[in-house]
């Protein structure tokens, strides 16, 4: 069958993304944290953390073709989310969308 999610596939504009900011999905995280001011201990900052270095191990050590996997799709939708939410209302986040 097809691809099982709706909607256009993000992972490999996503990871260009990182990649283009920080070098990598780690240091895309540490250059988020220190350039969005969101509190240490944020339940965010966490989670984004683990989503970086799970799409970072999947692709140095599994190596996988990421763009081509459903759960990396969800990861790197995820990880978007949690960017927007924080863009929009660093205060308030809204994770609704």
């Amino acid at each position: 069958g097809g691809f099982p999610l709706e909607g256009t596939r993000t992972c490999l504009q996503v990871l260009k993304g990182m990649v283009r900011v920080g070098g990598s999905p780690e240091m895309s995280n540490l250059e988020w944290r220190r350039t969005s001011r969101i509190p240490d201990g944020g339940r965010a900052v966490y989670e984004d953390e683990v989503i970086c270095l799970a799409l970072q191990f999947l692709a140095t050590v599994d190596q996988v073709n990421l763009p081509n996997l459903v759960g990396a799709e969800l990861l790197c939708r995820r990880h978007q989310l949690i960017r927007e939410a924080y863009r929009l209302s660093p205060s308030s986040p809204d994770y609704s969308a």
